[in-house]
This record gives C-alpha cells, structure tokens and sequence, in this order.
C-alpha cells in the first residue's frame, strides 16, 4: 500500500482552475519533487495535500480517502514544513521538535525521545540551538527546526513546501540530501523545489507543472529532460552536467 496516491486530483477558486488532472502515487523511499514556474499549482497541489483547499479526484493517504480523515487523524499520518513559517514562536528549539510528536498536550516527553530530538537538530546542522528561543534564530535556522520537528515527529508521509527557503547555498543542498537519507529510511516525500540544480542527485522523481497541467510525471532521469524543461519554463536551457540545467 502506497504511503501517498493521488488520482485526477483538481483544485478550483471562484472563476478559475489552478491544478488538473494530478495523478501520481508517492511509495515509501521516494523523493518527489514539484517543479514549475510561478504560478505552475505548485502551492496549490502542497494545500490539498495537507487538506487545507478543497479538491476534486482523490487523495488516498496510506490507503484512506484523504477526505474522511479529521484533521487531527491527517495529522497523525502526514506532517508537513510550509513555505511561510512563524517568526513569533517563544518556545525553545528542542521544545518545538519535540512537538512534533506530542503536539501542545504536553505529555512529558521521555529521555530517549528528548535525546531523539536533539538528534534531529544535529541532522540539520543545529547542534547548539536546542535551548534557544525560536523567534531569536534567524530564518533559515528556524526553517531547520521544523524540518527537524518533522524528521522527529514520526509520520511517514513528509510534504516539504520550499525547503531550502532563507538557506545559503551550502545549507541548501545539504539539507536536501539530509531529506534524501531520512527519506530512503522509508519516508515518503514531496518537496516543492525551486531551484532546478538542487534536484539532481537527491530526487528519485519529478512532477513538472506548467499552467496547473502535468507536463511531465515520473523517475527523474526520464523527466528531466532539455526539451521538457525548456518547455515548462518557456526558455531554452543547456544541460552543463547530468541533472543540471541552465538558460542558454
């Protein structure tokens, strides 16, 4: 059973359509990546996910119909790092990785879960902000905390909006192959990457949208091709090396 299926997924505002015909299964150890231009139903495709628009087709979440999940029983199944993050958190670091798990409850979370935590801080490369208030780190280290949140939270469905947000260039690719190991651990995960050089090597497969339309869908050496690419962006790109591509 596929940790993630969608099926002729749509989603609609009042006098538009923004996403059709959306069909892809996400198995345990893939890495997706959405890719498009602005305005391609990116976002789009990240809010019906995590049920947060309305949506027609179907989204099967560990073979359930998304829709007759609550939206705590969704939250015990999917966790997610959205592309805009509160600045005005005043809990510590490790108190919000930890949340991940127990939420606002505050069952006393256990040694070895409080060790786990401080794990996932060091997977991103905050070894040193565990005690640190959250709205005193910078933006890219609070992105970290959650997606350290989200390593430890649990869920095995991971949707990632614009994960290398507010990173220097060092930090982005790293944290995305961060992903890439927690993932073949047997995460299932979704990542809306801007960037088309972050996608080589750490994808396994690649949906391109363009005008809310699947242009391509599949593995990612298959997908990402010169013709297509320069087909979603509308210009013409040169592939340097394999996986990277650049406007001629």
């Amino acid at each position: 059973m596929a940790p993630l299926k969608l099926s002729d997924v749509g989603v609609s505002y009042p006098g538009r359509q923004v996403l059709s015909a959306v069909t892809f299964t996400v198995n345990a150890g893939d890495l997706w990546a959405v890719v498009g231009p602005n305005g391609a139903g990116k976002s789009s495709l990240v809010r019906a996910l995590v049920g947060l628009t309305d949506h027609t087709g179907t989204i099967e979440i560990n073979g359930v119909n998304a829709t007759t999940l609550t939206a705590q029983q969704r939250s015990r199944e999917v966790t997610w790092v959205p592309q805009e993050l509160p600045s005005d958190v005043q809990f510590s670091a490790l108190e919000v990785v930890l949340m991940g798990r127990h939420g606002l409850s505050w069952q006393a979370p256990t040694a070895e879960e409080r060790e786990a935590a401080r794990d996932a801080l060091v997977k991103v490369g905050l070894p040193t902000v565990a005690d640190q208030p959250v709205h005193q780190l910078s933006g890219g280290e609070r992105r970290r905390v959650w997606l350290a949140r989200a390593f430890f939270s649990g869920q095995k469905v991971l949707i990632l909006d614009e994960p290398t947000a507010f990173l220097d260039v060092a930090q982005q690719r790293s944290i995305l192959k961060r992903v890439k190991s927690e993932t073949e651990k047997g995460l299932a995960c979704v990542a809306v990457v801007h960037d088309l050089s972050l996608i080589a090597g750490i994808a396994s497969h690649v949906l391109l949208l363009k005008n809310g339309k699947v242009v391509a869908c599949g593995p990612a050496s298959e997908v990402m091709k010169v013709e297509t690419v320069s087909a979603v962006f509308d210009t013409r790109m040169t592939e340097v090396s394999p996986g990277i591509f650049m406007p001629e």
